[in-house]
């Protein structure tokens, strides 16, 4: 069996469900998992931004980790990328520049406890504070959701209050990070400046990235 998976039996990425139906589609305040199988796709990823179960829960990992983990393993051919997919971790890409529905999935893969196993959960609360003033409804849920299930106190944030209010208290939520930036990977160390603070260019060079999706929504499931 690891053979085929390259992960340790009884583990999340040795479950068939995880790496072949991983949660791509979005329902009633929740991630729900695709019934349609299929398997890690970075080229799938790469041009129509369906999520893949690698990058799901190596959630500080880029697309390019992931080609050169899936051309070695599989001998499948590697999906060219862009600068930002080569670099960024993908769910951050997704999370800061994607559609609605890929910056709702990122937000709620930031603390899906296998992700948080791969890949710690000392960064990921500045990153998700940055979708509290998020255009759609649900992106700021998932954000404020997400937040909590990583133990900071959102109690006092209402996904629904006005944009103002919004914007003021999303600042809160940004802090530096508590531990050394030096055990993450290189991916993430390279959205955080050395005070521990997120890289402001960036960040907004990201997000900058991301504003034609902004208001945009749609059926990850139907990109194929």
């Amino acid at each position: 069996m690891m053979a085929h998976t390259h992960h340790p039996v009884q583990s999340a990425g040795s479950r068939c469900y995880n790496c072949h139906m991983p949660y791509s589609s979005f329902a009633l305040f929740s991630a729900s998992r695709s019934h349609r199988i299929d398997s890690p796709n970075v080229a799938m990823s790469a041009s129509h931004g369906r999520p893949n179960a690698c990058n799901q829960c190596h959630i500080d990992q880029t697309l390019a980790w992931t080609n050169q983990h899936l051309e070695h393993w599989y001998g499948i051919e590697q999906a060219v990328l862009t600068p930002e997919q080569a670099t960024v971790p993908a769910t951050i890409l997704w999370l800061l520049s994607g559609d609605a529905i890929q910056r709702v999935l990122a937000a709620w893969s930031l603390s899906w406890e296998p992700a948080q196993e791969a890949a710690g959960s000392d960064w990921q609360p500045p990153l998700l504070a940055k979708l509290l003033d998020d255009p759609y409804s649900m992106a700021r849920y998932m954000a404020a959701h997400s937040l909590s299930r990583l133990n900071v106190d959102t109690s006092s944030f209402d996904y629904v209050q006005p944009p103002a209010e919004r914007e003021s208290l999303a600042e809160t939520f940004t802090r530096p990070v508590t531990v050394e930036v030096s055990s993450f990977s290189t991916a993430v160390r390279s959205l955080f400046g050395e005070n521990k603070q997120l890289h402001p260019d960036v960040i907004q060079s990201l997000l900058k990235m991301g504003r034609l999706h902004r208001f945009g929504a749609g059926c990850l499931r139907c990109r194929t």
